[in-house]
């Protein structure tokens, strides 16, 4: 059974070597919007981020290789997510963290 619509997993795709996609939700709706923009803002502020970009539903993260990895920057990203509802990381095996 999916979880209901209010606590939607967030997912974290890696995106080539530098950038990652944080995906919140998947519905229509102005409080997941404001979510998204209010990751946006708070993982500016990290210095291992060159940008983030927020959609509708999601943030695309561009970040520094020489500072962080898709795993701390993901990890990172989820825990900020975290009191929204749960995560899920998705990508190669091998960038999967262990929790």
């Amino acid at each position: 059974m999916p979880p209901p619509r209010s606590i939607q997993r967030a997912r974290i795709h890696p995106l080539g070597d530098t950038a990652l996609l944080a995906e919140l939700g998947s519905r229509l709706d102005t409080a997941l919007n404001t979510r998204a923009i209010g990751l946006a803002a708070a993982l500016r502020k990290r210095r291992d981020v060159r940008q983030a970009v927020a959609g509708y539903s999601s943030v695309t993260v561009h970040f520094d290789p020489d500072q962080a990895t898709h795993e701390s920057l993901g990890a990172a990203t989820l825990r900020r997510r975290e009191g929204v509802g749960g995560a899920e990381h998705v990508g190669p095996p091998d960038l999967v963290p262990a929790l």
